[in-house]
């Protein structure tokens, strides 16, 4: 009889990731949380935030040039806003402010 040899390869691989103590500690205290493993803790964000950058690749995204809050100027509002952006008109005068 020939001897029978059966390989098997297995996708699983072994690696070394740093991560910072406080996160381990905090992905940890999660995975003890929800009864789950560590490994599928890491394995599902990472998944996740694979997939999440498939979803946003090669869309723009606006930067925040968000400023102060409180959201429009004093005697602006967005129907006027509208009305402005459309009609061509001016804006009312800005009142002082540290933008310059």
């Amino acid at each position: 009889m020939v001897p029978y040899l059966r390989v098997v390869y297995t996708e699983d691989v072994k690696t070394t990731v740093e991560i910072s103590d406080d996160l381990l500690r905090e992905a940890k205290a999660h995975a003890a949380r929800r009864g789950v493993s560590f490994r599928q803790v890491f394995e599902g964000s990472l998944r996740d935030y694979l997939e999440r950058a498939k979803e946003d690749s090669g869309r723009y995204r606006f930067p925040d040039l968000s400023y102060g809050s409180g959201g429009l100027r004093p005697g602006l509002d967005w129907k006027r806003l509208h009305e402005l952006a459309y009609d061509e008109a001016d804006l009312p005068p800005r009142e002082s402010d540290d933008r310059g």
